[in-house]
């Protein structure tokens, strides 16, 4: 399909129960291939072929809306940052990682680099310390769901208050207790409030 189909636009595996044996159908891309404007893996439950996803995002200089499966790793996720700054949509993969400063750091350097961001999703396993890596680009934050993150709600506290023109926020009950899901409200309302006096 996709080494045919040369002017796809969107490529949304969502929501499908899509069996990925190999995991290298992204190579079969053209290398002239660059119309790309959104790419939805979240579904994948395979690993894929990290180089090719690479390439592909990189050489796609229309490409908006990112959503990564959770067999895609932290360490990578700053590589594919830097290959699209004009990412408006971003889905996380897996969000955890043993701590390594340089990790960190590569992070935070690709998210402040991706000015346009504006909606965050994925957070699959978070693990809370490389959370503030995306601090740099909360105030431009519009979106923020959650909903598949692991978060404890003092975490979840620190990073909402972080995004000051939040307009939608999704959060799976299951993880949080409900007296924090209601301050994480309270602080939604008060830097609301802020923003209109």
């Amino acid at each position: 399909m996709v080494t045919n189909c040369r002017n796809l636009r969107e490529l949304e595996l969502r929501e499908s129960e899509v069996e990925d044996i190999c995991g290298h159908w992204l190579s079969h891309f053209p290398d002239s291939y660059t119309s790309l404007v959104s790419l939805n893996i979240s579904c994948l439950g395979n690993e894929v072929n990290l180089s090719a996803l690479e390439r592909l995002v990189s050489r796609c200089p229309n490409l908006q809306t990112l959503r990564l499966n959770r067999a895609v790793p932290l360490d990578k996720l700053a590589n594919l940052l830097r290959g699209a700054p004009q990412l408006v949509e971003l889905g996380t993969g897996a969000y955890t990682s043993e701590m390594r400063p340089e990790v960190f750091s590569n992070l935070a350097e690709a998210f402040a680099g991706c000015k346009q961001l504006k909606s965050l999703s994925g957070f699959w396993d978070v693990l809370p310390s490389y959370l503030p890596a995306v601090y740099p680009i909360c105030s431009n934050m519009t979106s923020l769901n959650m909903s598949y993150a692991t978060i404890q709600s003092p975490d979840l506290i620190k990073l909402v208050s972080q995004c000051e023109n939040l307009q939608r926020l999704w959060v799976s009950l299951i993880y949080i207790f409900f007296p924090f899901l209601l301050h994480v409200c309270v602080c939604i309302f008060v830097h609301c409030f802020k923003a209109v006096l």
